[in-house]
Parts: C-alpha cells; structure tokens; sequence
C-alpha cells in the first residue's frame, strides 16, 4: 500500500523590536504593515480557512489544509499569530486535533528548535535551550508532547541528534543528500548513499555516540523540489498523481512518499498554492491513489529495518553544507548578482564572540541565586509563554524558592493589575527590597533570550547585511549589549562593531556593518527616557488615563501640570516608566513645549526630543494629527482622497460612483495597491458589521451597492476574510430565512435571501 505525507515547514523570523516586544512597521512589506501580516494573509490564513473551488473558480466550501498534512510551525511566530490573529491561530491547534483522528492517534503537527538557529554553528548549551524551549513552547501550545522535531534548515550534526535523543524526540526530517551511507540491520556491510541516492521511502535508525539512537526520515528530493521550485503547484491533480507515481524501491513492502518544503510555498511563494495543495489532498483520497498519512502513523506501523550514517554539518538550503551562515560561499537570493557576501563571515564572528563574552556575565552574576543557571534558563520559557504577575511570582517561587519571593508575593490590593481596556488599576505601589534582585535575574534572562535570538538564521540567509533581517539580529544584539552594560557595567559594543567595520556592505551608503549599526540600529536602541518622550508627544494626540500601558511598558503619570508661556502650552510633568518584561521602574520629569504645530520639543534627563523620536508605528497617527491642520492648500491627490473616503465610518456611496466616473474618464491614474488593499478592507469591516447584525436587509444591500461599485474598478480585492464571513452566515442565518420564506412567505426574508444570493456571486463564492 502506498502512504503519502507532504510536510510543510511554516516559520517565519522574530521580528520584534526588542525593547517593545512588537513588530515595528516595514515598507517593504506595502500595502500589509509587516512581513507577518502579509504573509499570514497569502499562506497562513489561507491555509487553515483554504477555498475549495469548482472549475468556474467559484468557491464551494473551506476546508483545513493543515488536518491532512505533516506540518510545524515556528515557536515566535505562533507566539506573534496568537495575539494578532487568534482565528488561524485556533485553526491550526484545530488541524492537530484533527489530524489524530485521522492518523490513528498522531497530531498532523511537529516541534520545532525555537527561534531557528542553525544547530551546528551553536554551543552546546544553547543547542539544549533551543530544543527544551521548542519542546515546552509545543506543550503550551498543542497540549501534547512533539512526537518530531524539525531542524531549522535541516542543518544537522551528531551533537544536535544525540540532545533531541535525550530529550525524547523520536525524530526528525532531513534532505536525501545528508545521508552518508545505510544498511539492514542484518548486515555488516555499509552502502554508500551520498549524493541524495537514498531511499526516501522507509525510516533509518541512526545509532549515536552516546549508545542513544534516533529515526530519521529522508524526504523525496525530486517532487520537493518541483512543488517548491518548479511549476507542480499549478494543478492539483498533476501534483497528487506526481506523488502516487514514486515508485516503490521495494515491491510488496509499505511505501512512503513524502516530500518536504516551506509551508510558505503553498499561497506566498506560488499565489493560489493553497488551492492547488486542497485539490492535491481532495483528489488523492477521492481517487484512492494511496494513504494520507504522517511520520509518527508512520513510524508506529512500520518501525525502520535499516540504519543511516549522517553527513554532518549539513543542510537542506546550501550546498556546501552550513558556510550560508557563516562564510561568502555563493548561495543566494540572486537579485543582485555582483553582490558579495563577505560579510557573513565577520557578522557571524562578531555575534559568536559576543555571545561568548556574555556566558561569563551570566554565569557568574547567576550563581549568587541559584546552582544551576542553565537550568534556570531552560525554565524561562515559562515566563516567555506568560509574563502575568502571577505566573512570574510562581516561577521565582519555584526556582528560587522563599529567599527571593517571600516579601514579593502576590498581594491583590497593591499588585499592578490590566484591566479588560488594559490599563492597571490600582497604581504602583512600594515594592520590597527583594524586586531589586528580582530585576537583576529578569534582566540576565532577557541577556540569554537575546543572546539566543541574536543567532537566528534569516540574520545570514540573504544578501545583504543592511537587509532587515540581518538588521533584526543585530537589533537583538544591540539589547544583549545594553543589558550586559546595566548589570556588569561593561561595555561590549566598541569591540563589537570592530567586527562590523570588517563585515563589507553592498550598498554605498553604508560601506560596511558598523555603519549600517551606526546608522540603522543605535536609533532605535530604547531607554525609559524614550518611553517617556514617546509618551508625552502621543499625549498631544490623545486622552490617557492616570496609568496605561504602551507596548511593554506600564507609565503611571505622577504629574502633568498643562499652563500658557509665551503663547505656547507648556506641560510640566513626571512619569514612572516600568518595564513588563524586567518589572524595573524608572522615574522621570519632563518639560513639553508645544506651540500647536512641527516644533513641538520635549526634555527629559537634559537632552531634547522632537516629533521624529515617536515610535515607528505611531508616526503616522501623530504627524497626520500634527502636521495635517497646517497644511491648508496642498496639491489635491485623488487617490488618498479615495483612500480616506473608504476609511470613514459611513461610506458615501455617491462620492465612490463619482470617483469611479473619473476614473472612466481618463483624468488621473489609479494607484491600485494602496486602493485595492482599501477597499477590501472596507468591504470585510461591512461584513463584520454584517455578521453582528446578520438580519439587517438595508445593510446587506448596501454591502451589495458597495462591492458592485468596487468592481468596476480595476482592482484586486481580497475577499479572504469577506467569503469567511459569507460562509459563516450562509451556515448560521440562511436556514432560517429560508423557513421564514418557506413558512410565512415573509416578503423581507424573500429580499434577503435574493440579496445574499447576489453578495455571493460578487464574493465569487457558489450559491446554489
């Protein structure tokens, strides 16, 4: 019997701003506001909520793409679609609910190493971190142990196997060309395989060192690559009949085809590739061409008869084995082709020597509290997962027992508590003598989780060093630096951008990394000084309560004195500023002039701040809020008018058919990404209104109005979360008009269903 597994490796890099513990705006992510939320709209969603479609393309159904298939996802970036999109989120928790019932027990999902270092290039303690962490992360999350763990670029050594192994990780996947050589377990002889001329369709045990062993599946390499590189994903029945077309190595023996890619292949990298994956799946199982199924159904069904020998120091994304992090070995992206990359290998020295200068800051600042700091360290992702009082006062309970938590227990009628608008009630109150060591552990944690995080791999993938995300690691860096300054008072960064300096830019501009650290990354190094001014210009624009909280901080305001000198407001007022992830507070006095436009100065600590030291992602709301009253006679912009007419509360259905007109007429030319991204917009915030209101005809016709008109432009609409919507009442509300149609021949249900019916077609969903 033939079993097929397709497996996606879905992951994307952290990209937090390290003081904030939020994603700051990228323009290069235009129109969506960062590279999460634009790739979560073209894959991730549309995976878990996939359009299965007639061959009219008209939508028929949504079905769970991840419920069929092997897949993992990156610890961070489920951290980050936890908060930010809570509906894939559960979609895919669901899909490995799901998938047990399916695969005989086996959850559709693996862990993953947590923030996708390449394990080779790292010590041996951050080896264990990354797995312990991934394997903890996994827990929280999907409620079960991971049966498998993936290797970040399936970048593979005997160390990293031998600690999987110890932690009870029964396997992993690799490429076809990092198997050395195999045998029956019956033999004595060794058969080499390198090359990629393994067998992809069976399990190998490999033995370890230490007496341990561990199974590894090798995945096909030839259908890989078509469906991520090739153009396999352009129908869903060539690449189901593609997979059920391997042949078997071993006539009579249970085969396994399986092939492995990044998740990010099936809607982001190839548009409509979660389309072609649901045919994919609907198509084997309705033609009966073999078993879905995945590694650990697998592996329980059919133990290995062989064994493997490694390759080490090798990946799935270079072929030189792991020089792509570290050295100027010629894998590339390919947009630039007289681009060098020698500046990997003075990045990757100089964040290796960092992070070997913080182990004994660590290590020994630890000691005073506890025996183990490692120990400690792995046990921090528990307060990664959930930084509530109550969760980090059971974890100093727990780790270091009475001397630390004692006087800082949880006391309800003096502890800082968010409301449901997330603002804390009461105010700060005293704190024991203890918070002081408190912060000091806190704070050498956060230095070991950037120290970890400053290791991701995307810092080295591409190909150029001022590229974000080389920038981001070398943000992580920057925090690691500033923590190590504050608790040993020394300062790592002179030496630090000695290595820059050596690491050459692509970009004239910059001329090599230091500058690039100079220029880019300092700037956005944040101090409690700098939540206060970003504070106080924000206070400009809008009303705050005595205490709120901003990204990941809590700001009481103790003084805020507003009077009149010289025709200009001046605000006198003193903040505290507390971290929520170290819990250290600062308090601040700070001067605002404000003479009601640009010029707008705030003083904290002797220095002045301006306008442009708000944070990245509130320029926009505080210039337009400052800068728009004084522009009285601009050059009108048809597009952003139309922009802004579909951003109000109320849209002017007259207005949209006037501008439509103009644009029949030829007098300007349409700008269709900012406009295209608009209007679906405005028309998914309709069907929200829609869904809580399901019954209202004078709505849902004017939703019709709406996108009728939309369509007359040429736009691109994504209808993703609108046709979500559509579904979700056609299941909940349509029946019932019906009967009311059925039954009393109500003339306004009769409407309804009509106008809905009509809404689908706009939608391009089937509706009948």
């Amino acid at each position: 019997m033939k079993f097929l597994c397709i497996h996606g490796h879905f992951y994307q890099p952290p990209r937090e701003n390290p003081w904030l513990e939020e994603i700051e705006i990228q323009e290069s992510a235009f129109p969506y506001r960062n590279w999460n939320e634009r790739i979560t709209q073209e894959c991730y969603a549309a995976n878990g909520l996939c359009r299965f479609v007639d061959p009219k393309k008209k939508s028929i159904t949504i079905v769970n793409n991840y419920a069929k298939i092997s897949f993992n996802f990156g610890p961070t970036l489920l951290s980050w679609m936890e908060q930010k999109h809570p509906e894939v989120y559960q979609a895919i928790l669901e899909a490995d609910k799901e998938g047990q019932r399916n695969f005989s027990g086996h959850g559709a999902a693996l862990g993953q190493a947590y923030n996708h270092v390449i394990m080779p290039l790292a010590n041996k303690k951050d080896k264990e971190t990354q797995v312990v962490w991934g394997i903890q992360d996994f827990e929280h999350r999907f409620k079960r142990r991971p049966e498998g763990m993936w290797l970040p670029e399936t970048a593979v050594d005997l160390e990293t196997l031998e600690i999987l192994s110890q932690n009870h990780i029964p396997f992993t996947i690799l490429s076809p060309h990092q198997a050395r050589s195999v045998k029956a377990f019956h033999e004595n002889e060794w058969k080499d395989v390198s090359g990629g001329r393994i067998d992809p369709s069976q399990p190998y045990l490999c033995h370890l060192p230490s007496g341990r062993s561990i199974v590894l599946f090798f995945y096909e390499g030839s259908i890989s690559h078509h469906v991520a590189f090739g153009g396999l994903l352009k129908n869903g029945e060539e690449f189901a009949r593609r997979l059920a077309a391997a042949p078997a190595s071993r006539p009579g023996h249970p085969h396994l085809t399986h092939v492995a890619t990044d998740g990010e292949t099936y809607g982001h990298h190839h548009p409509f590739g979660d389309m072609a994956l649901a045919h994919c799946l609907d198509y084997i199982q309705s033609e009966k061409l073999g078993r879905l199924t995945v590694y650990g159904e697998f592996l329980e069904k059919f133990p290995p008869t062989r064994e493997v020998r490694i390759l080490e120091n090798t990946s799935w994304s270079c072929s030189h084995g792991v020089e792509r992090w570290r050295a100027n070995c010629g894998c590339r992206i390919g947009t630039h082709p007289s681009w060098s990359q020698q500046w990997r290998g003075k990045l990757r020295e100089g964040l290796d020597w960092l992070r070997d200068e913080l182990i004994p800051i660590y290590e020994t600042q630890m000691l005073k509290f506890t025996g183990d700091p490692w120990r400690v360290r792995n046990d921090y992702i528990h307060v990664v997962l959930d930084r509530s009082e109550k969760n980090v006062a059971e974890f100093f309970q727990q780790t270091f027992g009475q001397s630390l938590s004692a006087s800082d227990k949880i006391n309800p009628s003096t502890s800082l508590r968010i409301d449901s608008e997330r603002h804390p009630s009461p105010p700060f109150e005293g704190r024991s003598w203890d918070a002081v060591e408190r912060v000091k552990i806190l704070k050498l944690l956060e230095l070991q989780r950037n120290a970890l995080l400053m290791q991701t791999s995307c810092g080295w993938f591409f190909d150029e060093i001022s590229g974000i995300e080389a920038r981001q690691v070398m943000l992580y860096a920057a925090r690691a630096i500033q923590l190590a300054r504050e608790i040993a008072e020394k300062d790592m960064e002179p030496e630090f951008l000695q290595f820059l300096k050596s690491a050459p830019s692509n970009v004239p501009e910059f001329g090599h990394g230091a500058c690039v650290y100079e220029k880019l990354i300092k700037p956005q190094i944040i101090t409690p000084q700098r939540v206060a001014v970003h504070y106080a210009l924000m206070s400009l624009v809008s009303q705050y309560p005595p205490v709120t909280r901003m990204y990941s901080y809590t700001i009481q305001r103790t003084r805020w004195i507003p009077q009149e000198k010289d025709h200009h407001q001046v605000i006198a007022g003193q903040l505290r500023v507390r971290s929520e992830i170290t819990t250290e507070e600062e308090e601040l006095d700070l001067v605002v002039f404000d003479p009601g436009d640009s010029r707008v100065r705030v003083e904290v600590g002797g220095q002045s701040y301006s306008l442009w030291d708000v944070f990245k992602n509130d320029e926009e709301n505080l210039f337009h809020r400052v800068f728009a009253p004084n522009f009285k006679t601009v050059e009108f912009n048809p597009n952003w008018h139309f922009k802004r007419l579909l951003e109000e509360d109320v849209l002017d259905l007259s207005k949209v058919s006037e501008f439509i007109e103009e644009i029949k007429q030829g007098h300007f030319e349409l700008d269709r990404t900012i406009l295209s991204f608009a209007a679906s917009q405005k028309i998914q915030n309709l069907m929200l209104q829609f869904s809580q209101n399901p019954e209202n005809l004078s709505l849902l016709e004017m939703i019709n109005s709406t996108v009728r008109l939309f369509k007359m432009l040429p736009l691109h609409l994504d209808l993703w979360k609108s046709q979500n919507i559509y579904f979700w009442i056609k299941n909940q509300i349509y029946p019932q008009m019906m009967l009311l149609k059925a039954n009393r021949e109500d003339t306004t249900a009769q409407s309804w269903i009509r106008s809905f019916d009509s809404l689908g077609g706009y939608l391009h969903i089937r509706t009948s």
